[in-house]
């Protein structure tokens, strides 16, 4: 059994280049990586599970785009 440093499960996951809504799925966290989402990998086991119920699970927002 591997261990998974976070799991974040039950929020509106917003994922993929066109940010497409996934409710209910969960994101995966390994060594400050995202490394699924829909679901962990088979066999790993969360060291911390937050539950994301009523919220919004969504990549940052970075600022690519400024006029000084």
């Amino acid at each position: 059994m591997r261990s998974l440093r976070i799991l974040i499960e039950n929020g509106l996951v917003l994922a993929g280049p066109e940010l497409e809504p996934r409710p209910g799925a969960a994101v995966a966290v390994e060594n400050g990586e995202i490394v699924a989402v829909g679901a962990p990998p088979p066999g790993w086991t969360p060291e911390e599970r937050l539950d994301a119920a009523e919220k919004v699970v969504m990549p940052g927002l970075i600022n690519a785009h400024t006029h000084a």
